[in-house]
């Protein structure tokens, strides 16, 4: 915990139970994290660390970081825990809860990275009114707003699609196949 929270927390009782869940979550931060779990956020001013795995040997975190808000130059990366706890101005999220990364981003900046709740689905359209390489986003248009233009888009689970492929059923003499996250 940086040195100017830990100052003002230790002497009040009003953080005692953070302080508690907070060490106890601090010693189940992994070493090495194969996966992209955040355990702990880091944050000042427009600049977020966010924790993925610590090596106590060497006082080094691992995880991603987005200095002033640019998420463009934003990367994996090595951190000093001496560094962010003894700056004086960046603190550590008293009230975070471990989630993955690709949550962490998109609830933050979610016009620049993708929606992880989005599920692979299959989208077939047909070859007489569509170019094969029409983007994404007309699929999905023609799907969701259905007219004499664009009818006919139908939209499958992939377990729906590989049934339909087994039984005979799929004509691809008339059909297109798109597999977009939805």
């Amino acid at each position: 915990m940086p040195l100017h929270q830990q100052k003002i927390v230790v002497s009040s009782d009003e953080f005692k139970e953070v302080i508690e869940r907070l060490e106890e979550e601090i010693k189940h931060i992994p070493t090495h994290n194969e996966g992209k779990m955040i355990f702990a956020h880091f944050f000042y001013a427009g600049c977020d660390w966010y924790i993925q795995d610590w090596n106590r040997e060497t006082d080094n975190l691992f995880g991603y970081a987005i200095l002033n808000e640019d998420v463009q130059m934003s990367e994996y990366g090595y951190m000093s825990l001496i560094e962010l706890t003894q700056d004086g101005r960046i603190e550590l999220d008293f009230y975070w809860e471990k989630q993955p990364l690709d949550k962490v981003l998109y609830d933050k900046y979610p016009d620049y990275f993708p929606n992880p709740n989005k599920e692979l689905t299959v989208f077939l359209y047909p070859l007489e009114r569509f170019e094969r390489n029409i983007p994404d986003e007309t699929i999905i248009s023609a799907y969701e707003s259905p007219d004499e233009i664009y009818p006919e888009v139908e939209k499958l689970t992939p377990d729906e699609f590989a049934e339909r492929i087994n039984d005979d059923m799929f004509n691809d003499q008339e059909y297109y196949v798109r597999f977009i996250k939805y």
